[in-house]
């Protein structure tokens, strides 16, 4: 006869699930990274002044996504730094790693320009 025992391969007993969240590490970051933050917001400061000139909701609606393009961006690459552990990258590799975590935006994003640009250049031009 077989014998009954308390565990069975087929069917285990769920494993401990621990149902807080993890403790949260604070993130660290130095003036070289603030001078990141500042120098990647120029061009921002800049699409903003042109775009207030031009109509005041665009303005709004650039500083908005701008705002939280760049601030996504650089907490990332605090992120990614921190995880990885580069406190000993020189201050051109950190900035790598912030303008890497800004390119997919500036990509889309300008992308996106284009096109509606292209799309209002060919409607005038069609509207002749």
């Amino acid at each position: 006869m077989s014998s009954i025992s308390n565990s069975d391969i087929y069917n285990p007993r769920p494993a401990p699930v621990s149902v807080g969240p993890p403790a949260a590490d604070p993130v660290h970051w130095n003036v070289g990274d603030l001078g990141a933050l500042i120098v990647l917001g120029l061009p921002l400061y800049l699409a903003v002044g042109w775009a207030w000139s031009v109509d005041h909701t665009l303005g709004l609606w650039v500083s908005c996504a701008g705002v939280f393009m760049i601030l996504e961006s650089w907490f990332s690459a605090l992120t990614f730094l921190q995880r990885h552990r580069e406190n000993s990258l020189t201050l051109g590799r950190r900035w790598l790693v912030f303008f890497s975590a800004l390119a997919p935006w500036l990509l889309t994003l300008g992308l996106g320009v284009v096109l509606m640009l292209g799309l209002f250049s060919l409607s005038d031009w069609l509207l002749r």
